[in-house]
């Protein structure tokens, strides 16, 4: 194996177990303030519960339209709308911080499937969320031809070496959370394109894609060729650390 392909195979293996104890770092801090939320919830219930008048009715909880949580695995074609989870309390949708998986009927299902596949280090799942542009489709094929057989054999389509590529990324810049996720707005390219809009987050400016499974996120030429200059360029450097 020449030099090169020596440090690179080096850098990636050493990536890849720093970014599995990064997940799990980070999936283990999520987890705690989850429960600690729960815990702050339902303490804050009880007081309002107990200063509640008998006489009077308790108001309304408001609801926030469009909000769901789907738990719905993806299929291989479209998948049905899932209905609401409701609080058994208040009959009322559970407006959840906590990523979901909806499926691909509509772009917001979508980018929320894409987000619960992220946090949950799920490549099997976010290979089907992706679609490569014909031009990145092209440069991607020619960037993995050209990897060490060791790195071409972990990856059995483009998908999975996109979806392993995305995954690693949201470590350090992960998707804000479901609610915020909720309020992306869509900008119509074509009738079967369209641009999300949602500043000041890792998620604005992407592009999805309807396809004969649903709605997708859309990989374009130019992060295909974004990725391969970060790539080349940190190898270079690496290359002349090792000299």
């Amino acid at each position: 194996m020449s030099p090169l392909k020596t440090v690179l195979v080096a850098a990636l293996t050493a990536g890849v177990f720093v970014s599995i104890w990064q997940y799990q770092q980070r999936r283990d801090h999520r987890l705690e303030a989850a429960r600690l939320h729960r815990a702050i919830d339902e303490m804050r219930e009880q007081a309002s519960q107990h200063n509640r008048s008998p006489t009077r009715q308790a108001p309304v909880a408001p609801t926030m339209s469009g909000v769901r949580t789907v738990t719905s695995e993806i299929s291989d074609g479209p998948a049905a709308m899932q209905p609401a989870v409701t609080s058994p309390e208040s009959n009322s949708p559970v407006l959840d911080t906590e990523y979901r998986i909806e499926g691909q009927v509509t772009p917001i299902n979508a980018l929320q499937s894409v987000a619960w596949a992220c946090d949950h280090g799920d490549a099997a799942t976010l290979q089907k969320l992706v679609v490569f542009d014909e031009a990145a489709r092209e440069k991607a094929t020619a960037f993995h031809a050209s990897l060490p057989a060791e790195l071409r054999a972990q990856w059995a389509s483009l998908e999975a070496m996109a979806a392993a590529v995305i995954i690693s990324d949201t470590l350090n810049n992960p998707y804000p959370v479901a609610v915020i996720l909720q309020q992306a707005k869509f900008e119509q390219i074509n009738p079967e394109r369209l641009l999300l809009h949602l500043p000041d987050t890792r998620c604005d400016g992407a592009v999805y894609q309807q396809t004969s499974d649903g709605w997708k996120f859309a990989i374009t030429e130019e992060m295909v060729d974004d990725y391969i200059s970060k790539k080349t360029s940190a190898t270079a450097l690496k290359r002349h650390q090792t000299m």
